[in-house]
């Protein structure tokens, strides 16, 4: 899928990917002494592995995360990737700061995301950053 076309929950789920999280899916149960498996006592059986906070149930913690709607989460993603924000009188547009992150400076070059919201512009920056103009199909 295009990232100029991702929104929603799909959006916030690459940007969680890219923000170093890991989909595990459906690896839990709902028997609470299977050692083997996690438990989770709502039943909800969609696991994230986080890069600090281990595995966790997505849906009891609200993962992915609501990073193109809430501020809480992608604000500090601005400042962690050096993310430019700016109206173009139309719509959003973000860009990486190219002295940010050179490792991936020919990929930024020339790329800026826009979106109907900085959030949604910022999240399909951060996405590229990653993945180039599509995500794979998952």
């Amino acid at each position: 899928m295009k990232i100029s076309e991702l929104t929603g929950t799909l959006l916030d789920y690459w940007v969680q990917i890219c923000d170093g999280w890991e989909h595990l899916g459906a690896i839990g149960t709902y028997i609470e002494n299977d050692a083997w498996k996690p438990y989770c006592k709502s039943g909800a059986n969609d696991w994230w592995r986080g890069p600090v906070e281990g595995v966790v149930c997505g849906p009891c913690e609200g993962y992915p995360l609501n990073y193109s709607t809430f501020w809480q989460y992608s604000g500090p993603l601005i400042e962690k990737y050096g993310i430019e924000i700016w109206f173009n009188g139309e719509r959003w547009v973000a860009k990486f700061r190219e002295w940010r992150i050179p490792a991936i400076q020919d990929l930024l070059d020339s790329k800026s995301l826009e979106g109907e919201t900085h959030l949604i512009a910022v999240c399909r920056c951060i996405v590229a950053s990653k993945y180039g103009d599509e995500v794979p199909d998952e």
